[in-house]
């Protein structure tokens, strides 16, 4: 993990798109074809065309893992990655699988690179990674 030391990737609502969704031709596909008749059909479309996670933020007041909250949307909280011992399905160890999922996701636009931590703001939420040993 020496390529870019020290930087947050993060997911990027205003560039990521689901899969090959936002194809026009594919878009036209599930408007005018799957999508006729269904009741959400303006919703499932909003999705496909780009994904907004802050719409679906709702007010909490409580206690969540031993930390009270009152906000509007979540607050800058930091969570620890899970590295599990041993190899991968894909024969890498954790971190180096991980490293390059994210160097991939940065490719295709799914994450973006902020900048070096405590150099830039924190993203509003960063979600840790997990790698689960014994998925294929």
């Amino acid at each position: 993990m020496t390529d870019t030391p020290g930087r947050a990737p993060v997911w990027d609502e205003n560039s990521f798109a689901a899969a090959r969704l936002t194809n026009p031709l594919h878009l036209a596909f599930w408007e005018h074809v799957i999508l006729v008749d269904h009741p959400r059909k303006e919703f499932l479309l909003e999705n496909m065309r780009g994904m907004r996670p802050s719409r679906f933020f709702r007010r909490f007041t409580g206690s969540f893992m031993g930390k009270s909250y009152d906000c509007d949307s979540p607050p800058a909280r930091q969570f620890q990655n899970n590295w599990p011992e041993g190899l991968t399905s894909t024969g890498e160890s954790a971190k180096d699988w991980a490293w390059r999922k994210i160097q991939d996701d940065v490719k295709t636009g799914a994450i973006k690179c902020l900048g070096k931590i405590e150099e830039v703001d924190a993203p509003h939420v960063v979600l840790p990674l997990s790698v689960e040993m014994k998925k294929p």
